[in-house]
């Protein structure tokens, strides 16, 4: 199975449990590009479950948060560009 040992990590869906979870133990080895439809600053204060993995800081640089729709192809896009690798966690939240 092919891997990807370097470069940037495109994760999809990140401001679930999920990937909040996955950040710390992949921030160290990759450049993660954090992508939810919602901003990290409300899932921040929206943080009320303490026993689940939370968004509970912006994610400091090299790492980057971005906006996006996964229903809309070209944001997806957009989102992927110049990625090596990415992680699907998108879910329907409503």
């Amino acid at each position: 199975m092919p891997s990807v040992e370097s470069g940037t990590v495109c994760i999809l869906g990140a401001g679930g449990w999920v990937g909040a979870g996955i950040y710390p133990a992949l921030r160290e080895h990759y450049h993660l590009r954090l992508v939810d439809i919602l901003p990290v600053e409300e899932l921040i204060a929206r943080s009320e479950k303490p026993r689940l993995p939370q968004w509970r800081s912006v994610p400091e640089a090299p790492h980057e948060w971005r906006l996006c729709d996964v229903t809309d192809y070209g944001q997806v896009e957009s989102a992927l560009e110049g990625c090596d690798a990415a992680i699907n966690l998108t879910v329907n939240r409503w």
